[in-house]
């Protein structure tokens, strides 16, 4: 599973929206989503975009490639509820200290 997928997994249940929901809201089908969070399929730039904006996050946090998330005001935030993370995401993130 990519941190992609994992991310969207994770966010989805967090905000407690079935994939049917978010599929409707960003204009996909319920199984293009699910596909995307089994990790079957690669979305779109835009379709990551649309998920983005959905759950108020960035692009760079739903790729791995942040682990702060920025809402759509530019409010950048530090606490993201943990079941969000990976335990890879948390090492990633205390290395070093």
């Amino acid at each position: 599973m990519s941190v992609f997928s994992d991310r969207l997994r994770r966010l989805r249940k967090a905000r407690d929206v079935t994939q049917a929901q978010l599929a409707a809201a960003i204009g996909i089908t319920d199984r293009a989503c699910r596909r995307y969070e089994a990790g079957e399929n690669e979305p779109t730039l835009s379709v990551i975009q649309g998920i983005a904006d959905f759950f108020e996050v960035s692009v760079d946090f739903l790729m791995g490639r942040d682990n702060y998330w920025q809402d759509k005001d530019g409010h950048i935030h530090a606490q993201i509820p943990p079941e969000i993370f990976t335990q890879e995401d948390i090492r990633r993130m205390t290395k070093g200290r």
